[in-house]
């Protein structure tokens, strides 16, 4: 998988990144059928991230995947594309996250989403959004949450390169019928 972005926004020199826990997740632009796209708002500390998380132990990538889907999204997944890897280095947190993430349409009907107790208690809600708004909700949110900094950078990354692999896929005529639904996404302005 190709990289995304490494996001570090505290910078010592004097920080052992070895003995940081190493932390395997995915996350998913998960499209429905109107081209909207899976957003989750942590309304307790105000900012948004995609449906994803913690690659549990046995569990492959892909597994993963439509597993929290499900659980933060309400719906089984087909994965339609790999998208990249995004590193974090949380030094406060002494954490070291790879972020594997993939575009993905909804299959069959969007169910109620299974949040975990953290998610309750985080204020988590689901809601669904164009690509421009979700850039839009993601660019204007403000968060001093450390946790939340980390979020929006990744998020935003995950996002600009979908739409940067969207306008690739069009300039070199590489248009299907899901291509010309990921084209419509970028395009999207309601």
């Amino acid at each position: 998988m190709p990289h995304i972005a490494t996001i570090q926004p505290e910078i010592d020199r004097h920080v052992d990144r070895s003995q940081f826990l190493q932390r395997q997740a995915c996350r998913a632009i998960i499209f429905d059928a109107d081209c909207r796209i899976a957003l989750l708002f942590a309304a307790n500390d105000g900012y948004y991230k995609l449906p994803g998380g913690g690659v549990e132990y046995g569990e492959d990538l892909e597994a993963a995947l439509r597993r929290e889907c499900l659980e933060e999204a309400g719906c089984n997944i087909q994965i339609i594309g790999k998208l990249g890897t995004v590193m974090e280095f949380r030094d406060r947190q002494k954490l070291a996250q790879t972020s594997h993430c993939y575009l993905a349409d909804v299959v069959d009907e969007k169910l109620a989403p299974h949040f975990t107790r953290k998610e309750r208690r985080e204020g988590c809600e689901l809601t669904w959004v164009t690509f421009k708004e979700a850039i839009h909700l993601m660019e204007s949110q403000s968060t001093k949450v450390y946790t939340a900094l980390f979020v929006k950078k990744r998020e935003l990354a995950i996002i600009k390169a979908a739409q940067k692999r969207i306008e690739q896929a069009q300039k070199a005529s590489h248009v299907t019928r899901k291509g010309a639904v990921l084209l419509r996404v970028v395009n999207n302005d309601n």
